[in-house]
């Protein structure tokens, strides 16, 4: 069986003067996923912010899929600001298009 991949996006992001935000986020899995002969590792994908982003990622849940408990990290690095570190698990029930604002830790 193959992994259900899900477009994540997120914007428009702006700066305090209304300029487009730029920067990056990092996404890591926490752990390697694996579906069958399909693996999916934890190397950090990076995405470019510019007003707006967005990335496709594997989904977390899909049947056979082990281990159950894998989610992601992410690292938000805009541009004059601190970076915000999260976690968040990627469902199926997400798929094919969401909101990052609309992702969980559970």
């Amino acid at each position: 069986m193959s992994f259900t991949t899900c477009t994540v996006s997120d914007g428009p992001l702006t700066n305090p003067d209304g300029s487009p935000a730029t920067g990056s986020i990092v996404f890591s899995l926490t752990k390697p996923i694996r579906n069958g002969e399909n693996l999916v590792g934890t190397t950090p994908v990076v995405t470019q912010i510019n007003g707006s982003w967005s990335q496709e990622l594997t989904c977390i849940d899909d049947d056979g899929t082990t281990p159950t408990d894998a989610g992601y990290t992410y690292q938000l690095l805009l541009d004059g600001a601190d970076a915000v570190d999260g976690f968040f698990k990627l469902h199926t029930t997400s798929a094919p298009e969401c909101e990052f604002d609309s992702l969980s830790g559970s």
